[in-house]
């Protein structure tokens, strides 16, 4: 009975040491996979969506909210919506802008690294002036950005944009 007990003890012995020295598999982290806990379901984190120019591109609901104006008939949260057009020709960006279905005015700039950054005029019944915006895509559907005007009455309405996708 007792060489039976040691010959049991070493067996296990062995075996524990042999289950200790098993090597653990290899971890890829490129993308990290967590488990829920309580429903063992593996979650997989990817790396953010590098956004381009062509994410860019199409037509786009734009809200604008007045943030800051010294314009008579302008108000501080006044809201205006506009459709624009974008496309891009000869490396450039081009944004029609309609309101109301007419198209009121055309700018023109550049997209680099999710930003970016354009030029135009604004004209209207009685006053003609020059427009820049500046903005950031948050993602496929979504940017966000910023619109000044400058009139030469002299005046200056600056806008904060928020744009979401049409199509």
């Amino acid at each position: 009975m007792k060489k039976i007990s040691i010959y049991l003890f070493a067996a296990l012995f062995f075996y524990s040491c042999s289950e200790q020295n098993k090597e653990t598999p290899a971890v890829n982290i490129d993308s990290i996979a967590t488990v829920d806990s309580a429903v063992q379901t593996p979650v997989v984190i990817q790396p953010p969506k590098v956004l381009s120019i062509h994410d860019f591109i199409g037509k786009w609901k734009i809200t604008m909210e007045t943030t800051e104006t010294t314009c008579e008939g302008n108000k501080e949260g006044d809201i205006k919506q506009e459709v624009w057009t974008i496309t891009k020709a000869d490396g450039k960006i081009v944004v029609v802008v309609t309101e109301n279905t007419n198209t009121n005015d055309t700018y023109t700039g550049d997209f680099s690294e999710q930003k970016f950054k354009l030029k135009g005029s604004a004209y209207g019944l009685f006053v003609k002036g020059d427009v820049s915006v500046k903005g950031e895509l948050i993602d496929e559907n979504n940017f966000e950005g910023v619109r000044e005007i400058i009139i030469d009455q002299p005046c200056k309405i600056v806008y904060k944009l928020t744009g979401i996708k049409k199509d």
